[in-house]
């Protein structure tokens, strides 16, 4: 009997479905975290305080839901990695698009540029209207941001606003790809992937220094890697394939307690997302339904920061508490439907 084989394929819809899980738990979780009495996250560093207090009982069934999308929700973001390592071989190596470095990069920073915009100015706008008085105004602060250069100036100059750190981390995923990975020898790859997972292991798991790492290239390269693998591979056998699955059901939560496992409880996330995705493509309501939430989420992403800011500086975000996280909500869809159409109208021939 011959083996039964699983294509190791992501088809746009489906590509959009896991953007759409990924950046509800992502804009959840950047509102949850930072609710007074929530637990934080292991997203930078590692603190064992941190498991503790999610493991600790919860007065209310709220209580219960920002604490669990506070603490898992960032696993969201290694997703995206996932998803930007695999748009680029599917671009660039399976559709044969000519690569040219500079005109790449530039392309790239552009879209990013203008994606961030319309949310700089908003947020920029509104401090001057609104904060200065509280000397909460950081011009500079998002000017520099728009430069991408915020990662790697941490901590003197912290990404502003802090969900941003994305953009600089997804520039350098372009260079790194453009000048090391893109027809070079697999062997760069891979020592890349060893590089950043020996850098995570030698600081404290709690200190600036991993938190240095994992705003940068440094402390990322797994899903990025994990994802250009997954796009050069045409499958594995289907008992391979549910193995893995099963494995990475099993082993997610106890590899989020160590501070050495730590680092590959994202692999382990990324494989969940592509089972539920799948599975999420045989069913058609549901389907469009995070297939809309992808197509937005770009701007869902620039969108929830600017919203979080108004009402955390509007409302108190526990009384009571579900209107301020639905309030929110509305909010951030709102901003992102404006903001999509500000930038389709305004900069889409620069971005050809």
């Amino acid at each position: 009997m011959s083996k039964k084989y699983t294509e190791l394929t992501i088809s746009r819809d489906c590509g959009y479905v896991m953007r759409g899980m990924a950046i509800m738990m992502i804009v959840l979780h950047n509102y949850c975290h930072i609710i007074p009495g929530s637990v934080g996250e292991n997203e930078f560093s590692f603190n064992y305080s941190v498991i503790a207090a999610m493991m600790a009982p919860k007065a209310t069934a709220m209580q219960w839901l920002y604490d669990i999308m506070s603490f898992f929700g960032w696993y969201g973001v290694p997703v995206f990695m996932f998803l930007t390592g695999y748009g680029l071989v599917m671009k660039y190596e399976r559709d044969k698009v000519p690569l040219k470095t500079g005109p790449f990069l530039l392309h790239n920073y552009l879209k990013l540029f203008f994606l961030m915009l319309p949310a700089v100015i908003v947020m920029m706008v509104y401090m001057l209207c609104l904060s200065i008085p509280e000397g909460k105004c950081d011009g500079p602060g998002y000017l520099l941001q728009l430069s991408m250069l915020s990662d790697i100036l941490l901590p003197w100059f912290p990404p502003v606003p802090g969900v941003f750190w994305y953009f600089g981390l997804t520039m350098e995923f372009y260079i790194i790809y453009a000048l090391f990975i893109y027809r070079k020898s697999v062997w760069w790859m891979w020592a890349g992937v060893a590089v950043s997972i020996i850098l995570q292991l030698i600081p404290d798991p709690s200190n600036e220094t991993i938190s240095w790492l994992r705003h940068n290239v440094t402390g990322w390269a797994t899903p990025l890697v994990m994802g250009i693998v997954y796009g050069r591979s045409r499958g594995i056998s289907r008992e391979v394939a549910i193995i893995v699955s099963i494995l990475s059901v099993v082993l997610i939560l106890p590899s989020m307690l160590n501070a050495v496992t730590w680092q590959f409880s994202i692999l382990a996330c990324v494989v969940i997302a592509i089972v539920l995705a799948k599975w999420s493509m045989r069913i058609p309501g549901w389907r469009r339904f995070w297939i809309w939430i992808g197509r937005l989420s770009p701007m869902l992403f620039v969108a929830h920061p600017v919203a979080r800011e108004f009402i955390l500086d509007g409302l108190d975000p526990q009384s009571p508490a579900l209107f301020p996280l639905l309030l929110y909500l509305c909010i951030t869809f709102l901003l992102a439907l404006a903001f999509r159409y500000f930038t389709t109208a305004c900069y889409r021939r620069w971005l050809r």
